[in-house]
């Protein structure tokens, strides 16, 4: 058996170097475009329109929900998927669901986002049901006892006008709307 050069040793050090790095890249790849967190910085997005990290789990609605907090997850993130929302996290350990940073035009959740986001009126109508909306939506499931839950709700977003030469996106309100109708359709479900 032929012995290894130091020159030979340092090239396969560095290859297998090289391989790990391009690994983890890869397995964190999917994650990074939707500006979602990393364990243990659950609660904290990116958020377009936003400067720093939202904690989101502090702007979101509480809504008491008479189920266990299991039971209020699985029926919240069921119902982004009956609305057309796939989520991009799925936790249950930590009882959260929901998207980041989706790029969406006209419609979520099968309605015109201006249901949801104010953005103010501009010559076509409603500024959110014509621009690029930036929106970050999020349920999560919070244990009150065996039998109760508070399911807190939130939708932001951030908008540009396509037409305009303005390039950062402007902050929209949330109407309350998304917030109620997820709750109220998630206490349907757990009757």
């Amino acid at each position: 058996m032929a012995r290894l050069t130091v020159g030979d040793q340092v090239r396969t050090i560095v290859r297998s170097l090289v391989l790990l790095v391009g690994l983890g890249t890869l397995c964190a790849w999917p994650l990074a475009g939707q500006g979602l967190p990393r364990p243990g910085d659950m609660l904290r997005l990116e958020v377009a329109g936003y400067s720093g990290r939202v904690p989101l789990d502090s702007v979101a609605i509480p809504f008491e929900v008479a189920a266990p907090r299991g039971a209020t997850f699985h029926a919240a993130a069921e119902l982004l998927v009956e609305l057309g929302i796939t989520p991009a996290l799925r936790d249950s350990v930590r009882g959260a669901v929901g998207i980041a940073n989706v790029v969406i035009r006209r419609k979520f959740a099968k309605e015109s986002i201006s249901r949801f986001l104010d953005c103010g009126l501009g010559i076509m109508g409603a500024n959110a049901d014509n621009w690029r909306m930036h929106i970050t939506a999020f349920a999560f499931a919070v244990a009150d006892g065996p039998d109760r839950s508070t399911l807190k709700v939130t939708i932001l977003g951030a908008g540009r006008d396509v037409a305009g030469t303005y390039s950062e996106e402007l902050v929209c309100a949330s109407t309350g709307a998304f917030e109620r109708m997820v709750a109220e359709r998630v206490r349907r479900r757990l009757q």
